[in-house]
């Protein structure tokens, strides 16, 4: 089975690309955005014009950026759909195929000649591909328009006298960094972020292929009962069904349909970002794991999980705040962007005392070369 440790470590590689993907093109902006001139209000809608007219080379510098990285993501995608489904199904099937032997369940197919497992390999990799395709364009458009809002709002700020030109473009130029490159706008108008968009995009990609290989292999030996994992800070929609047996083809009458749970929406069980996982269940053989947490002990830890996530990403918004003030701001600028670094950390150890989680330094780090 995947177990979240093993999920992190799969998906680490992708993600780790794409988050050098967005430093390097922060990078590439901020380059193309300084100057040696004096800007004034006399002189800045010159500049604007000539920064502007620079587009084209920052273009070429985000598509050089997307196709260095492309043949990385090619090999490391692969790798996580194959240690995926081999770390997930692998031990199952050891356990099942014993069982077979003994007479108990269906025999199946040898594990690397099952055309389940590979139809769905083949299905996971066009699909995953495709979606990191579309978001590498996505990202190359956004990186203008960041370019240009910068641009056009440091101008702004000049024209009306509100900030000096180095003040405004370092200013305006950090609030990106902290935002970051948007990688998707959804159906609602909001923007995900490269850190925020492709570690889900990537764990996903990695969650389902386990599940539905494992689903596939368990058709295979004719098993359709299944126990579903337990942890504590499970999120709403997975919470209730921990712990508990479910028939995924709906056919027992002693046990309730998968169908009835919140399988294959977002949130819900075996979803987006979901970390349980599901055992074969055989009545009579099968010793059951696991057993649902109390309500209101997995409510806090579930809230306290979600407050250090946001923790996390402030320090890092914090971080990135503080590289691009540091090739743009003034010296004053640098010392306040590196108190607030300072603050946000303060803030993460002072949670950690009061609530007794770990600390995951990894989770606060920004990518840097």
């Amino acid at each position: 089975m995947l177990t979240p440790n093993q999920l992190e470590q799969l998906a680490k590689p992708l993600i780790n690309i794409y988050g050098q993907l967005e430093t390097d093109i922060i990078k590439a902006i901020v380059k193309r955005l300084e100057t040696k001139q004096n800007i004034t209000k006399d002189n800045v809608l010159h500049w604007q014009f000539e920064k502007l007219r620079q587009l084209g080379d920052l273009n070429k510098d985000v598509i050089q950026l997307i196709s260095l990285m492309t043949g990385k993501t090619e090999k490391e995608l692969e790798k996580l759909i194959k240690e995926s489904m081999k770390q997930s199904v692998q031990p199952m099937d050891n356990w099942l195929s014993g069982l077979a032997d003994d007479g108990k369940i269906d025999k199946a197919p040898p594990l690397e000649q099952d055309t389940r497992i590979f139809n769905t390999l083949l299905t996971f990799q066009k699909q995953a591909t495709s979606t990191l395709n579309l978001t590498n364009s996505t990202i190359l458009q956004n990186s203008q328009q960041v370019y240009r809002d910068i641009i056009s709002q440091s101008t702004v700020s000049v024209m009306t006298g509100m900030k000096t030109h180095q003040q405004a473009v370092a200013d305006t130029a950090a609030k990106w960094a902290e935002k970051g490159i948007p990688a998707l706008v959804d159906k609602k108008g909001r923007q995900w972020s490269i850190e925020g968009y492709i570690p889900m995009v990537v764990k996903s990609v990695a969650n389902n292929v386990a599940n539905q290989t494992q689903f596939d292999r368990m058709d295979s030996y004719g098993v359709d009962l299944i126990e579903i994992s337990s942890h504590v800070g499970a999120r709403p929609g997975c919470a209730p069904y921990q712990g508990r047996i479910f028939d995924r083809n709906g056919k027992s009458k002693k046990y309730p349909s998968l169908a009835s749970t919140t399988y294959g929406k977002p949130a819900g069980i075996f979803g987006i970002n979901c970390h349980h996982h599901p055992y074969p269940y055989i009545p009579g053989v099968s010793v059951k794991r696991y057993e649902p947490y109390p309500i209101e002990e997995n409510a806090k830890a579930y809230e306290q999980s979600q407050q250090q996530r946001k923790m996390e990403r402030d320090i890092r918004k914090a971080k990135n705040n503080l590289e691009v003030i540091r090739r743009l701001g003034t010296k004053e600028d640098v010392a306040a962007a590196r108190k607030k670094v300072r603050e946000k950390q303060a803030n993460m150890r002072a949670f950690i005392n009061d609530t007794g989680r770990t600390r995951r330094y990894d989770r606060e780090q920004i990518t840097k070369k």
